[in-house]
């Protein structure tokens, strides 16, 4: 019975307390914002003095994501380019959706280069979800 008054009291509590604190964003910074669609950079330039440099460079250039040096993907593009080689992708579109099914030859070379490649499909597919958020945001306004 006991488990039976707990489930009672997480639905009659719903939603949860701290959720009415947080404030919503405005939907014109969210939603309803213009569209970050950035060309990727076409090549690393020359004279960069180390790997950081380089993966640095990759995120603000080329991916267009600067707020991301630093985290989970930074991370470990930096690790595979130092290392030189990177876990197989479970599917070969995304570069972190990595596989470490123990029967299968996980690791394969990557280099600088190939990083490179990786981030700015990352990017075109950023794009491409960027438009189609507008065409959805135009059908919308179209549809009022």
């Amino acid at each position: 019975m006991h488990k039976l008054a707990r489930m009672k009291s997480l639905i009659t509590s719903y939603p949860p307390k701290h959720f009415k604190t947080i404030e919503p964003k405005d939907p014109s910074t969210t939603w309803y914002s213009p569209p970050k669609i950035f060309q990727p950079a076409q090549n690393l330039p020359q004279g960069l003095s180390s790997t950081t440099d380089a993966v640095n460079f990759i995120f603000t250039d080329i991916l267009h994501k600067p707020e991301w040096i630093g985290g989970y993907l930074w991370k470990r593009v930096l690790r595979d380019v130092s290392f030189g080689y990177r876990c197989e992708n479970m599917d070969k579109q995304f570069y972190f959706n990595e596989s470490h099914i123990k029967n299968q030859n996980s690791n394969t070379p990557f280099s600088i280069q190939q990083a490179c490649e990786e981030m700015a499909n990352f990017r075109n597919q950023l794009n491409n979800w960027e438009n189609i958020r507008v065409q959805k945001i135009q059908q919308e306004m179209s549809s009022k």
